[in-house]
C-alpha cells in the first residue's frame, strides 16, 4: 500500500540512494531501541531525472521492485539492478503474485509484468492502488471504483463514495482506507460490514491473520474482523505505511514514517497481539526532510524496504533497505574480528556541556552506531553530544566490519548538574550605605577582625 502524492515539477537532477542498514539485537526489551548503522551504500539503479518513488514490493528472497515517476525498477538483495521496465506515466503502486509476476498501477493503466520485467498484458485507465486476494482475483482502485479482475477479465466493480487512500484484500473482506477512516466491505454482497476511525489522518491499511491494522498519521489501531478495537499505539512522529514481517525472530507490524522533526525517517515494529513497541530505528536524512510513501517486508530474507523522496535543493528518489541480523547475545560471535570499545571526555561532564566520544574499537570497523541513552544517536565514528539534563545515562556503541560481523559495548556516563552562572555587577559612583547583621556562634581563632564583634551591626563605609 502507499499514499498517493503530488509529482514535483521542475526537478533538475536526482539520484538513487539505497542505504543498507544492519538491525542488531532481535530480542531487545520494549523500552530499548534496535541499533542500526549503514553497512554499504548503493548509488545506482533508479537514476533518471525527476525521480519520485511511490511504491515498493519485496519478494521472499529479498529482492525489491520499486515504482514511481521513472517506471519500474527491480533490485536484488545486494542492491544490484536486475531490470528496468518503462511505464509511460506515473506508477503509484506495485504488488507481486506468488509466481513473482509484477502488477503496476498508475496513470497509464494497470500493467502485468513477468518476473524479468517483460510485459504480459495491460489494461487502460488510471489506477491508484493494486493488491491481490490470496489465491483469488486482483483488486485495483480507479478513481472511486474498486475493480476485481481475473487476469484481464473483469469480475465485478464497486463504486465508493470517495477515492480510496489505501486498499487491502482478503478472501472475505475488502479493507478500504478513506479520509473518514477504514471501511470493511463484503466482496460477495458489496455491503459495508463496519467502519472505524484512524488514529489521526489515515495513511495505510494492512490485513493479516484475521486482523485489520489501520495506520494513521498519529499511530496504529488494530481491529478484529468483526470491527472490535483490539489495541491502539502511538507512533513517535508521523506514520506513513505499514507491513507485516514474519520470521524466526518473531512476527511484527512494521510501520514506516518520519521522526517528530521530519529530519529522520525510520521504522517502528509493534507486536500484532497487543501493540507493544518491539523495536524502533531512525536514520537521519543527510540533506533535509524526507517524504516516506511505502514499506515492504521480505520475511524470508529478513529485509525491509522503505520508499520515499528526499527533499533538499532537488527532490531525490530514495529507497532504504534494512537488513535484519541475529547475532548471539552478550559476547560477539566466535571468530568475529571486531571488538567494540570507546572512551569519552571530559571525565565528569555537566549538563549543557559537549561530550566527545572516541571510538577505541579493534578490527577493521566500517560502521558505527551510537545510542547516547537519552533518545539521541549518531552514525559518526567520533561524535560529539550534549546532554540537556543531569543524570546517569547508558551509552551503547555497536560496530561492524565489511562482512557484517558486529559487536556491542555499553558504558555508563554520569552527567552532573551545571552550577548557576555568577554575574559580576560593578557599580560606578557612590553606593548607599548598607547595614549587615550577624551572630557568630563560636570564636574560631580567639579574636575578630577590627570593627567586627560576635553580635551587633557594623556599618560598611567602603
Amino acid at each position: 500500500a502507499m499514499v498517493r502524492g503530488i509529482v514535483q515539477e521542475g526537478m533538475k537532477a536526482s539520484f538513487t540512494l539505497l542505504l543498507a542498514l544492519l538491525l542488531v539485537g532481535p530480542h531487545v526489551a520494549a523500552a530499548d531501541a534496535f541499533l542500526v548503522f549503514p553497512r554499504e551504500r548503493w548509488e545506482r539503479g533508479f537514476d533518471l531525472a525527476a525521480d519520485v518513488a511511490y511504491g515498493v514490493a519485496a519478494t521472499p528472497a529479498g529482492s525489491a521492485v520499486v515504482v514511481g515517476t521513472a517506471g519500474v525498477v527491480a533490485y536484488d538483495i545486494d542492491g544490484n539492478l536486475l531490470w528496468k521496465a518503462d511505464y509511460p506515466g506515473i506508477a503509484y503502486a506495485v504488488a507481486l503474485d506468488k509466481e513473482g509476476n509484477v502488477l503496476v498501477a498508475g496513470t497509464a493503466g494497470l500493467v502485468k509484468l513477468d518476473p524479468r520485467g517483460n510485459r504480459l498484458w495491460e489494461r487502460g485507465g488510471e489506477y491508484t492502488h493494486v493488491c491481490l486476494v490470496p489465491g483469488g482475483p486482483i483488486i485495483a482502485a480507479s478513481g472511486n471504483r474498486l475493480i476485481a479482475l481475473d487476469g484481464e477479465r473483469e469480475l465485478w466493480e464497486i463504486e465508493l463514495p470517495h477515492e480510496p487512500l489505501a486498499v487491502a484484500a482478503g478472501a472475505r473482506e475488502l479493507v478500504v482506507g478513506t479520509t473518514e477512516g477504514v471501511v470493511v466491505l463484503d466482496p460477495d454482497t458489496k455491503d459495508v460490514k463496519w467502519a472505524a476511525p484512524a488514529l489521526g489522518e489515515l495513511r495505510d491499511v494492512v490485513l493479516s491473520s484475521g486482523r485489520v491494522y489501520v495506520v494513521g498519521s498519529l499511530g496504529v489501531r488494530a481491529y478484529s474482523l468483526g470491527g472490535a478495537l483490539l489495541w491502539e499505539a502511538e507512533f513517535p512522529g508521523e506514520a506513513a505505511a505499514g507491513a507485516i514481517y514474519s520470521g524466526p525472530e518473531g512476527t511484527w507490524l512494521v510501520v514506516a514514517g518520519l521522526g517528530p522533526r521530519r529530519n529522520k525517517a525510520g521504522l517502528v515494529a509493534y507486536s500484532p497481539e497487543n501493540g507493544e513497541l518491539v523495536w524502533k530505528l531512525w536514520e537521519r536524512v543527510p540533506k533535509g526532510t524526507v517524504s516516506v510513501r511505502d514499506v515492504a517486508a521480505a520475511s524470508g530474507a529478513g529485509v525491509f524496504y522503505v520508499a520515499g523522496t528526499e527533499f533538499a535543493e532537488d527532490p531525490d528518489y530514495l529507497t532504504s533497505q534494512y537488513v535484519l541480523a541475529s547475532p548471539s547475545e552478550g559476547a560477539p560471535p566466535r571468530g568475529c574480528p571486531v571488538t567494540a570499545d570507546f572512551s569519552f571526555s571530559p571525565e565528569a561532564p555537566l549538563s549543557g556541556e559537549e561530550v566527545s566520544f572516541t571510538d577505541r574499537s579493534q578490527g577493521e570497523v566500517v560502521a558505527w552506531a551510537w545510542d547516547f541513552g537519552d533518545g539521541a544517536g549518531s552514525r559518526f565514528r567520533d561524535p560529539v553530544h550534549e546532554y540537556a539534563s543531569p543524570g546517569v545515562y547508558t551509552v551503547t556503541l555497536t560496530v561492524a566490519d565489511a562482512s557484517g560481523c558486529v559487536d556491542t559495548v555499553r558504558k555508563s556516563i554520569e552527567i552532573g548538574n551545571r552550577p548557576p552562572e555568577v554575574v559580576e555587577v560593578v557599580a560606578y559612583g557612590i553606593a548607599p550605605r548598607a547595614a549587615f547583621s550577624w551572630r557568630v556562634k563560636r570564636e574560631a581563632h580567639g579574636r575578630f577582625p577590627e570593627g567586627f564583634s560576635p553580635d551587633g551591626a557594623t556599618d560598611l563605609d567602603d
